[in-house]
C-alpha cells in the first residue's frame, strides 16, 4: 500500500497538517514513522478514520466524544453519547431561533426610530438581577454565583439599567443606575432560575418605549450629566403628552454605530404609564 507524507496526505483528504498532527496527539490517528529519515507517512487505510472525525465534527460532537465513540464505546455508550449530542443540538437550535427573533426584533427598533423617537408599547413582566449601583460592583459571593449562572443564559438573559423614579417637589431627579441582568417573566420559568431576592421583578403592562441615541466617550460610557438630561426628556415628554409616570424605569442597550466620527449608543427607555 503507497505511503504518503503527511503534506500529501493532507491535500488528498482536504485537511490541514495542523489536523492530522492533533487527531494523532489525540490517539485518533496513527502514523508510521520511517527511521531512516524520521518521517511519518500515512496510508489509505488512515482515511475512513479522518472522514469519520470529519464528519462527528461537523455535527458539532467535542473533541472527548468523538474520541470515546471511536475508540472506546460499545453500542450502549454509543446510543448514550448520540442522545447527550441530540439534546445539545435541541437547546443550541432553540438559541439560535430566540437570538433570530431578538435580532428581528433589533432591526424592526432602529428602522422605526427613523421616524419617531417614542411609541406606547405593552411589555410582558421580567425579571431583574441588580449586580452593580452606580458603577460600583456588589462583590458578594451569593451575586457574583448568580450572575454567572445568569450570563451562561444568554441569549434569553440580557443587560439592562434600571433608573429608579424619584421626584422633589415638581422636579425629576436621576438617583442613582442600577446595572445587571434580566430575563422576561416566561423565559426565567423555563429556564429555572432562580429569582429569590435581590431579584426584582418588573409587571408587565402599558409603557412609553423612548429612543435615545447618546454619543458616547472614548471608553465607550455615557455621562451622568447625559443621563439626566435624557431622564429629563422622559418627564417632559409625559407631562405634555398627558401620561401618568407609574413606576420605575429600565434601558435596554439595542446598538453602538458611528455617525460623523462619533459612537452612538442606541438604548431604549421603557417607563410604565397609565
Amino acid at each position: 500500500m503507497r505511503k504518503y507524507r503527511i503534506g500529501q496526505f493532507a491535500k488528498a483528504m482536504g485537511v490541514t497538517t495542523e489536523f492530522l498532527r492533533y487527531y494523532e496527539e489525540q490517539g485518533l490517528i496513527s502514523s508510521i514513522q520511517d527511521e531512516s529519515n524520521k518521517y511519518h507517512y500515512y496510508d489509505f487505510s488512515q482515511s475512513l478514520t479522518v472522514s469519520r472525525i470529519l464528519y462527528l465534527r461537523s455535527m458539532g460532537f467535542p473533541v472527548k466524544d468523538i474520541k470515546e465513540i471511536l475508540t472506546n464505546s460499545d453500542k450502549s455508550q454509543a446510543i448514550r453519547l448520540y442522545h447527550q449530542h441530540e439534546r445539545r443540538l435541541y437547546e443550541e437550535i432553540s438559541a439560535f431561533q430566540y437570538a433570530q427573533k431578538m435580532l428581528i426584533e433589533f432591526e424592526d427598533t432602529l428602522s422605526r426610530s427613523k421616524s419617531e423617537n417614542w411609541f406606547i408599547i405593552h411589555r410582558e413582566p421580567f425579571y431583574f438581577l441588580p449586580h452593580t449601583k452606580d458603577e460600583e460592583y456588589y462583590l458578594d459571593k451569593e451575586t457574583a454565583e448568580r450572575m454567572k449562572d445568569w450570563r451562561s443564559r444568554y441569549p434569553y438573559v440580557f443587560d439592562l439599567d434600571y433608573w429608579p423614579v424619584k421626584f422633589k417637589d415638581t422636579e425629576a431627579l436621576f438617583p442613582c443606575v442600577y446595572h445587571g441582568l434580566a430575563a422576561e417573566a416566561n423565559i426565567a420559568e423555563k429556564l429555572s432560575l432562580n429569582v429569590t431576592s435581590p431579584v426584582r421583578m418588573f409587571p408587565g403592562g402599558r409603557y412609553l418605549e423612548y429612543h435615545i441615541a447618546s454619543p458616547l466617550t472614548t471608553v465607550f460610557s455615557p455621562s451622568r450629566k447625559l443621563t439626566q438630561a435624557k431622564y429629563n426628556e422622559i418627564f417632559e415628554l409625559c407631562r405634555e403628552k398627558g401620561l401618568k409616570i407609574s413606576g420605575d424605569m429600565f434601558v435596554r442597550f439595542i446598538s453602538i454605530y458611528q455617525e460623523q466620527d462619533l459612537y452612538i449608543d442606541h438604548s431604549i427607555v421603557y417607563c410604565p404609564v397609565i
